[in-house]
This record gives C-alpha cells, structure tokens and sequence, in this order.
C-alpha cells in the first residue's frame, strides 16, 4: 500500500512543491487550498505524472468547522506525512488589525496547525511510525514592525515543533519545522506587500522548490529547525 501524504496550502509556494515532491516519492496525496482551478488543475497533472491517488480538498482552514470537516474527511485512514503549510501575512500594524482577522490568523497559524497535529499524531503513535513537518519562519527569530501576530505564530509553530520533537524521543516518530525567509509566492501579494522579488543576497527570494529541496536534506539528517 502506498504511503499518504496531508499537505495544506497546496495551491501555491511551499505547499505545491511540497506535494509535488512527495508525489514524486510515490505518495497518495490529500491536498487542500483556497483556489479550486489552481488545486484541481495541480491534482491532474500529480496523477498524471507520478501515477499517484491525489485527493483535492476545497477549504477554509482559518475556519474550525471546516478543519473538522477536513478531519471527517480523512477519517481512519493513516496519514505517513503531513505537511502544515497553510498561512497567511498581515500588513496593518497590531492596533489596526481588525478582530476579524485576528481570529484568522491564529485560528489558522496556531489553532489548526495544533489539531491536525494532535489528530494525526495519535494514529501515528499507535503504529510508531511517520513525519510531521511545520512550515514555520525567519520572522519567528526576528520580529518587525507590521509582522507582529504573523511572527508571534510562527514563533508558536516553531516551539510546539521542537517541544513535540523533545516529547517524540525514542519513538519512530520525525517531526521538523521550516523556517524560510523570503519565497518567491503569491504570498506577499496576498497580503498586500509590495516588495522586489529581484532581490539578491540576505533578503532576496528563493525558489520553493529550493526551499523543499534542502529543507528534506536537513529532514534526511534528522535536523529539527
């Protein structure tokens, strides 16, 4: 039986080139994003290159139903990888977010990512086996002015994962976080950034495919962070 794969965001940047990759290692994929032409058209071209089941899943995972709804989804079967990926930028300083969007990020960044964990960690733990990477980031190192709630979850994503790493010792279990910096995405563009994407050196843009690439050579060699 093929191994499945769980990665959310899967419609662009980091998510893409990560379902691409473990398709291309032979995963099942159950995939999930926001834009239903970019995630179906992405689900076609996995089956039809890698020979892979790909499971598309249209939805909102800032929003708690929906995240039970995705669980619902993936019901008993066991999940090898998963991928928490899906996230978002703020561009307005602290006191001008709206509570509204407050609620969405932490919903998504903080809340989501802890109860996909939780729930596909219990399955895993039952047969000692399987991974788990958190797409964290530079910014949970080095908080700026109009990044404030984006890094602070990030920094969350970051010590959940090496906590969860601590408390995994001994047993068959990986588990890694990411911390990119800039990636050329649709996400700074989503959040309403206007940056050059042309940028060369410390705070230049990186392929996602780059970023995937030496991120599962540091997975290879057991690297956490």
């Amino acid at each position: 039986m093929k191994k499945l794969a769980l990665i959310t965001g899967a419609t662009s940047g980091l998510g893409l080139s990560y379902a691409a990759y473990f398709a291309s290692q032979g995963y099942d994929l159950i995939v999930t994003g926001r834009r239903r032409e970019a995630l179906f058209s992405n689900g076609k071209k996995w089956r039809e290159q890698y020979h892979v089941n790909v499971e598309t899943i249209l939805v909102e995972l800032s929003d708690r139903e929906e995240v039970r709804r995705l669980i619902e989804h993936v019901g008993d079967r066991e999940i090898d990888m998963l991928v928490n990926n899906a996230g978002f930028g703020l561009k307005p300083v602290f006191a001008d977010t709206s509570e509204e969007e407050m609620e969405r990020i932490l919903s998504l960044q903080v809340w989501c990512v802890t109860k996909l964990t939780h729930f596909v960690l219990q399955r895993m733990l039952r047969r000692n086996t399987g991974g788990i990477i958190n797409i964290s980031s530079d910014g949970a190192f080095a908080v700026l002015p109009h990044n404030v709630l984006y890094s602070s979850t990030k920094l969350y994503i970051l010590n959940f994962t090496e906590g969860l790493h601590l408390e995994l010792a001994g047993t068959g279990i990986q588990v890694q976080a990411v911390c990119p910096g800039f990636i050329d995405s649709h996400f700074h563009e989503s959040a309403g950034m206007n940056v050059d994407k042309k940028k060369k050196g410390l705070f230049g843009f990186r392929q996602p495919d780059e970023i995937v690439r030496d991120a599962m050579k540091d997975w290879r060699k057991g690297k956490v962070v």
